[in-house]
């Protein structure tokens, strides 16, 4: 009797099914998420006509929060319905529809969120946010590695204690590196990332004579946004080409003074950074954790993380504050406004607001960053951005019938399985379980019953139902092999079984007249 052999599966199954069920999920899951996102998107439009930038930057921050968690929503929606319907397609390396799925809505999605963007980036064209797009894409490795890891990891049983540490060791370092490092080569390797030119190397080489530091490498990120930043562990920075463009020589002076100051920073602090990974560490190994010492030990974990990252903030916020007095003491008293007159620029060009009156952030508020560096603003304190609880919620409400209402058809096809073969086609596509593989083998028993006896094998192994093995025993008895009185024994056990159809009894009784017109054998 043919085996269980997935290989022989997919050898069975027609080119355009193999690829269609990899795509299919994916594809149905982008609708909604495109149609949700679009509306909310639509629904936040910010129009900066006659504002102040602090009431617009108030206003684009709560809008891109919704916009956010709608996007964040919708790709855990499509990660765990892609795990949920665990068929062919996740056996083997089960991250890869996941991650398919949800990298799908992540990708196109991005087109709908700068075009909502377009309204307040006042100068940004196409380009830069195509560029945004790819740096957002050069952080990506890191934390999908350690998604796969979770979800595909080794377990002890398999690999053994020496093996799994081996794999988990590799892939934790891995996954730091990815994250902490590998951002910037990536970005260099798609020409996001170029070397300084001659204004940034004097202006640098004026603060390395303030500061009496040297830096290794200088580096300028093609981006729009405006802004610096420094790699204390490769003794580098980096500033924006958008920054370069936008900004005089004294505000980029008085931000590179900043910046050397997180360069200054003691290998104790550097290591802080790196601590903050963690979150991704933990979930990379918590499958073997969890599998291992239980649940116990593995929310404990969780909760340590935590921890560990509302310490981590509290100290990346000290050393923010200690990089702003880093530039205060090494500006003269002529320069003293500059670095308050860089920040705010920086906010302006970015639309980020003045306050966000949290201390859960790494970054200070502007207005009390300007009034630390001895300048009152021209204009009052403004308020927190809005929350926007209410149409957050309207909005996660919505993305779940959205996606109710997309995936309905689809379910509904299932009804319809033995009716047609194109319906367990798609349901195949679909959800590729064993009951649509098993509809495939039923339709092909006149036709092609060698090729369907092999994927009733496979639907039989699966399933304690006895049509599968009854429609197995006319496969073999059609092709000609005498073996299937033993999938007719089969199928009869499972009559013994709770809820039983009549329509499955009378499968059975159909299958026992084919096996009963063949001579008895002990196979072939």
């Amino acid at each position: 009797m043919p085996t269980a052999d997935l290989d022989a599966v997919f050898a069975v199954l027609p080119i355009w099914v193999r690829i269609g069920g990899w795509l299919l999920l994916p594809l149905l899951l982008l609708l909604p998420a495109m149609f949700g996102i679009w509306l909310c998107a639509r629904c936040t439009r910010v129009v900066g006509e006659g504002k102040h930038w602090t009431e617009l930057a108030r206003e684009r921050f709560t809008a891109r929060v919704l916009l956010t968690i709608q996007i964040w929503l919708y790709i855990v929606i499509a990660a765990v319905l892609s795990v949920e319907l665990d068929g062919l397609w996740t056996t083997g390396w089960e991250s890869a529809r996941v991650l398919l799925s949800g990298g799908l809505v992540w990708f196109v999605t991005r087109g709908i969120v700068y075009r909502h963007g377009f309204r307040t980036q006042l100068g940004w064209t196409r380009r830069d946010f195509r560029q945004s797009n790819l740096l957002l894409l050069s952080m990506f490795p890191g934390p999908a590695v350690a998604v796969a890891m979770a979800i595909d990891g080794p377990s002890v049983e398999a690999l053994g204690v020496a093996g799994c540490c081996l794999f988990y060791g590799i892939g934790l370092l891995s996954v730091a590196w990815l994250i902490l490092v590998g951002p910037l080569h990536i970005a260099r390797s798609m020409g996001l990332v170029v070397p300084a030119d001659d204004r940034l190397r004097g202006l640098v080489a004026a603060v390395e004579q303030r500061t009496g530091h040297s830096v290794r490498a200088t580096w300028i990120l093609r981006s729009r946004a405006a802004n610096a930043f420094a790699v204390p562990w490769s003794n580098s920075l980096g500033v924006t080409s958008g920054a370069l463009e936008r900004m005089d020589d004294a505000e980029l002076t008085a931000v590179l003074l900043h910046e050397f100051g997180h360069l200054r920073e003691s290998r104790r602090s550097q290591l802080i950074r790196c601590a903050a990974v963690s979150p991704w560490l933990v979930l990379a190994v918590w499958q073997p954790v969890m599998a291992t010492f239980g649940w116990v030990l593995a929310d404990a974990l969780l909760v340590v993380t935590v921890l560990l990252l509302s310490r981590i903030k509290r100290t990346l916020r000290r050393l923010e504050l200690a990089a702003d007095g880093h530039a205060h003491d090494h500006l003269g008293a002529a320069e003293s406004s500059d670095y308050a007159r860089a920040l705010e620029h920086l906010h302006r060009i970015n639309l980020i607001p003045a306050v966000l009156g949290s201390r859960n952030l790494t970054h200070p508020d502007l207005y009390d960053r300007m009034v630390a560096a001895g300048v009152t603003p021209a204009y009052q304190r403004p308020l927190p951005p809005p929350a926007g609880w209410a149409k957050s919620i309207a909005f996660c409400l919505l993305a779940l019938v959205i996606t109710l209402v997309v995936l309905l058809p689809a379910l509904l096809v299932r009804r319809t399985l033995y009716e047609s073969e194109a319906a367990a086609m798609f349901d195949v596509m679909l959800a590729g379980d064993h009951v649509s593989v098993g509809a495939i083998g039923y339709h092909w028993l006149e036709a092609r019953p060698h090729d369907a006896a092999v994927l009733l094998a496979y639907s039989t192994s699966q399933s304690t139902a006895p049509e599968h093995p009854a429609w197995l025993a006319i496969a073999l008895v059609a092709s000609g092999d005498l073996r299937a009185r033993v999938a007719l024994e089969h199928a009869e056990k499972l009559l013994s079984g709770d809820h039983v159809e009549p329509w499955q009894r009378e499968t059975v009784d159909t299958a026992r007249q084919w096996v009963d017109q063949e001579p008895a054998s002990e196979g072939r």
